[in-house]
């Protein structure tokens, strides 16, 4: 939670549970060098603040230089005066080319002869800061400032040796790149300060510790000569100014390339850059800003303070320096940690106040080793609370004043960047944890975190690199690995992500079990593109290797983070999420498209009765999604059924719902069923009111007009397309769903796992559909030309028959559990939706017990096929037209063979083991009572509920003593399955004792009057 203020001010709580010991996590935070390695990929950086920067010792460097006298010897003297004269002879130099500098305020220039090894170079800048100053950072190098400098300028050892306090010895090893061998150097420094304020450092070659610090075998030993010149010049204010130079000449050994020879260069002279924005005081000289001296408010920080009694013998305390680096930020404050009782810490961080007025003061001297950066002020507390022996809950509270002229969205920012490093913590202690310590929660977490370490990883590592790093960080990955080596290679390739391997891209796997991996893996990213969601992926992909799954059983943790990796693998493929958003929103609206373009023409030609229908058809099918729109929002808010309501008006609804699906998006509390479902009854809609009448009404125009353009065909032909693709969709969609498969094995699962036989039954399904729509359609066509007398009782007498025998099987109810009255108009309308449907397209989800049932889902298919020939010669009796017959023959001729052909190709795809679901008999009735019966858990029992109280009749009293026995313990287990829709369905009449009975009526009451009031609202 954030909040933020005018001002630049604003505060943020979070909580986060850590899996250690509540002392272990307290002292984790207490470990400010450790807590800041978390904090600086997120730009802050924590450190304890004396000698952080090394401020002490430069401050005393600086006095002795403004100060102290010093004697030097002959040998200095005489280094110093060559040094100058070397500086001046520099200076004269014509040839100099000018190098890019990092700073456009810095000068560089440099002389190379491409193939010699002899570099001069100059550095020119002015400083915001004393001579001494300068002179201090520039001579200072032993300290941390140096360490962070000396690795950008690609120094990998260094080594000091003080002779005195103007004079010491620096040994240093540095990489130069473009595969040329490490240099070495031997130089002494020295300083002297002159009469008139201009100080000399001089950095020339030695030899006397050459025995104590001896080449190493294979580096290059290289001779230089470097000159610091600082003048003082007239300040501006109070803010004094130094010109800097910084000449240097570095015979480097060997034949150095010129484009080796500037890189380096402009890397050596960079110093000058680095002491140019230490001391940058740009902001300053460019306006006065006077800093607000208020104590900060602690009202956020007291909501935890209060319940706490003083303890002041269980105290500690630590002052701390934190910089945001991207924002050139620092915060002062002091730590204090307070052990409260047995079970709680708190850390308490308030603002150095002191050192702030101090700093901020227009009276005092500001050290200038502290002005480089922005000074706010941060509090924090933060409290550890032990919820079990290794498990601990961090409560945290930042409150940051960062100055008046900040934006709210940059503190915003900061305060999201202070809050996200304990959430890094809780990551630290998670990768502590074994393999068989891991939750599934945690699991997730972890595939977040690798993918976000592949996402935000530096440009010269690989994936593989990553991966290998992150399993090394990861105790439960690396023992799994170690227990298992192909998971290493198995975790690889599926972040490669890639359709088909390419062993160019991989390289040579280090083991036999590796390559195993490797090739595991690789079968993923196929998977994830012909599967609903990433949990279906996970699932079909895992069936097929048995050593994946023996993992997985053993591992609860690992099924999670590969669906979470899945997730954002799909998201960022083509071929993912993307696609199926893509492609369900240019079916959807071309297909509107093409109608309203289509009813215009019949509008312009004349042909008004075509018009009205089509017109007809676009308002009942955008109607009837609203509908469902409303029943299935009304009880999360209006606001969302407003929401929805606009995606459905612009044809993007398909879209929106493959998105919600493919993203394994949850049943929102409020809706009538989940995403699954309402994807599925919206695009039944979409064919019942708007496919099926678009292809009838413009197979007529076809059948009946003298000349047809190309682009009725082209309507036509899409329309016959869109419709056999969501057909195939929403059949594929539901066989693959993992849940689907586990709840009902018998019925779903005759989609094979194998990704290629998976294209030949969608292709198989999308043709069949397609190709039932048209005949089926042309039949209707030519019974309305003889008489719509003819069509509405070819339709009529079909849909009584399947109304009759549903009756009689006893099997007429619908399975939405909405009740009352509501119930059988909503059982009656979908019947009879759900039927013609079928009848046009043979759905293979439609051959579902709670549908129309396998037996009559072949028997439509059949009775649909011999109806055209029928139809052909009724029409022909009664003196049809010669080229609307011979046009109604070619399409018969050309879809039973096409229709037959792929139904073959389909069984023999298919999985054999469920061909006999295509002929069943078994009623939704009949199938729901035996999956309850003989249901192994809780969870597939109580799928029950979400049915009709209809499906109940038969086995209620089975019901009510499965609720009866098991009501207490589900009380205190609280399973995932027992959720606000399911106990809503749960008669209260049921619930064993008075006092729960009285308690759900209470809940289910005020849930209802919440409801209300919201809808209100």
């Amino acid at each position: 939670m954030v909040k933020v203020e005018e001002g630049g001010k604003g505060w943020g709580k979070a909580e986060v549970i850590v899996r250690t010991g509540f002392e272990d996590a307290a002292a984790f935070f207490w470990d400010v060098e450790r807590l800041g390695e978390l904090s600086l990929s997120k730009g802050l950086e924590r450190v304890v603040e004396k000698g952080a920067e090394d401020f002490e010792e430069l401050e005393r460097i600086a006095n002795i230089i403004r100060n102290g006298e010093q004697v030097y010897s002959e040998e200095e003297l005489r280094s110093i005066k060559e040094g100058k004269e070397f500086h001046e002879k520099c200076k004269g130099i014509k040839n100099f080319k000018n190098l890019v500098s990092p700073d456009s305020r810095v000068e560089m220039k440099g002389v190379h002869v491409d193939g010699e090894s002899l570099l001069t170079g100059i550095a020119m800048t002015v400083v915001d800061a004393s001579v001494e100053e300068c002179v201090a950072s520039s001579y200072c190098y032993n300290g941390r400032a140096f360490q962070k400098q000396s690795k950008k300028m690609g120094i990998t050892e260094y080594h000091f040796k003080k002779v005195n306090e103007h004079t010491h010895y620096y040994i240093s090893t540095r990489k130069l790149g473009f595969l040329l061998n490490p240099r070495e150097g031997r130089s002494k420094i020295t300083w002297m300060k002159e009469e008139d304020g201009k100080v000399v450092i001089d950095v020339s070659d030695i030899k006397d510790v050459m025995e104590e610090y001896p080449l190493k075998e294979g580096n290059v030993l290289v001779s230089a000569h470097s000159v610091w010149m600082f003048e003082p010049l007239d300040p501006i204010g109070e803010i004094p100014q130094t010109a800097v130079t910084f000449t240097t000449r570095v015979d480097a050994g060997g034949n150095i390339p010129t484009v080796a020879a500037n890189y380096n260069g402009k890397k050596f002279l960079s110093q000058v850059s680095d002491l140019k924005k230490k001391f940058d005081k740009t902001k300053e000289i460019a306006t006065y800003k006077r800093r607000s001296k208020e104590k900060p408010k602690l009202s956020e920080h007291a909501l935890i303070m209060q319940s706490m009694p003083d303890n002041k013998n269980n105290k500690f305390k630590l002052e701390v320096r934190a910089i945001e680096n991207t924002k050139q930020r620092e915060f002062f404050s002091t730590m204090m940690l307070h052990k409260v009782d047995a079970k709680s810490i708190v850390i308490n961080s308030l603002p150095k106040v002191e050192d702030l007025e101090r700093i901020q003061s227009p009276t005092r001297r500001r050290s200038p080793f502290l002005s480089a950066l922005s000074k706010c002020r941060e509090t924090t507390t933060v409290r550890f609370t032990k919820v079990k022996e290794r498990e601990t809950k961090v409560e945290f509270v930042t409150e940051l004043e960062l100055g008046t002229g900040v934006k709210k969205r940059a503190v915003q920012e900061s305060l999201e960047k202070h809050l996200a490093v304990h959430a890094d913590v809780a990551i630290y202690f998670l990768n502590l944890l074994g393999r068989d310590k891991v939750t599934e929660s945690e699991g997730k977490v972890m595939g977040e975190q690798l993918m976000l370490k592949i996402k935000h990883r530096e440009k010269e590592r690989s994936k593989e690199e990553v991966v290998k790093a992150f399993i090394e960080d990861n105790k439960a990955l690396k023992e799994l690995v170690e227990k298992e080596e192909f998971f290493g290679g198995l975790l690889c390739a599926v972040v490669w992500n890639r359709l088909r391997r390419d062993a160019s891209k991989e390289g040579v796997a280090g083991s036999v079990e590796e390559e195993k991996g490797r090739l595991i893996g690789s079968k993923l990213a196929m998977t994830m593109a012909t599967t609903l969601t990433t949990k279906h992926a996970v699932e079909e992909w895992s069936l097929q290797f048995p050593e994946v799954q023996e993992a997985m059983d053993e591992n609860i943790w690992i099924r999670p983070m590969l669906e979470n990796i899945t997730i954002k693998l799909m998201e960022r493929v083509a071929w993912g999420i993307q696609m199926r958003v893509f492609i369900g929103a240019v079916t959807s609206m071309t297909d509107m498209a093409t109608d309203i373009y289509v009813t215009r023409n019949f509008l312009i030609d004349g042909e008004y009765e075509y018009f009205h229908a089509s017109l007809a058809s676009l308002i009942a099918s955008v109607g009837l999604q609203l509908i469902c729109v409303i029943l299935q929002n009304r009880g999360v808010s209006w606001r969302r059924v407003l929401q929805e309501s606009s995606s459905v008006i612009i044809g993007f609804k398909p879209a929106v719902d493959a998105y919600r699906v493919a993203t394994s998006q949850k049943q929102m509390k409020g809706q009538v069923v989940d995403p699954v479902r309402e994807m599925t009854v919206a695009r039944i809609i979409e064919l019942f009111a708007e496919a099926i009448p678009g292809v009838l009404i413009q197979l007529m125009a076809v059948a009946t007009s003298k000349k047809v353009g190309i682009f009725s065909w082209v309507s036509l032909g899409f329309s016959a397309f869109t419709t056999g693709f969501v057909s195939a969709t929403l059949s594929y969609d539901w066989d693959t769903d993992p849940r689907n498969r586990a709840m009902q094995p018998k019925f779903y699962g005759f989609i094979p796992a194998q990704a290629a036989k998976r294209v030949i039954v969608f292709g198989s399904m999308m043709t069949i559909s397609a190709g039932m729509l048209m005949i089926r359609a042309m039949t209707i066509v030519l019974l309305g030309l003889v008489g719509w007398n003819w069509a509405f009782a070819y339709i009529g007498l079909d849909l009584s028959l399947y109304l009759v025998v549903k009756t009689l099987k006893g099997d007429f109810w619908y399975w939405a559990p909405l009740g009352g009255y509501v119930e059988v108009v909503v059982s009656l309308f979908f019947r009879v939706i759900v039927k013609v449907i079928n009848d046009f397209m043979s759905l293979m989800q439609l051959r579902h017990p709670q549908e129309v049932g396998g037996a009559y889902w072949a028997f439509s298919a059949l009775l649909t096929i011999a109806s055209l020939p029928v139809a052909i010669m009724i029409y022909m009796n009664n003196g049809g037209d010669a080229k609307t017959l011979s046009f109604a023959w070619t399409v018969f001729w050309i879809l039973l063979p096409t229709v037959s052909f792929c139904t073959l190709i389909f069984v023999l795809t298919v999985e054999k083991t469920h061909v006999n679901t295509f002929f069943s008999t078994e009623t939704g009735k009949v199938s729901n009572q035996s999956r309850f019966k003989n249901a192994k858990d809780d969870a597939t029992k109580a799928l029950v509920f979400r049915w009709t109280k209809h499906y109940w009749v038969g086995i209620e009293d089975d019901m009510r003593l499965w609720v009866q026995q098991n009501w207490s313990r589900w009380k205190e287990e609280k399973p995932k399955w027992l959720d606000e829709i399911t106990r809503s369905r749960i008669p209260v009449e049921w619930i064993p004792n008075t006092k729960d009975r009285q308690r759900e009526s209470v809940r289910r009451m005020s849930i209802r009057r919440r409801s209300i009031v919201e809808a209100i609202a």
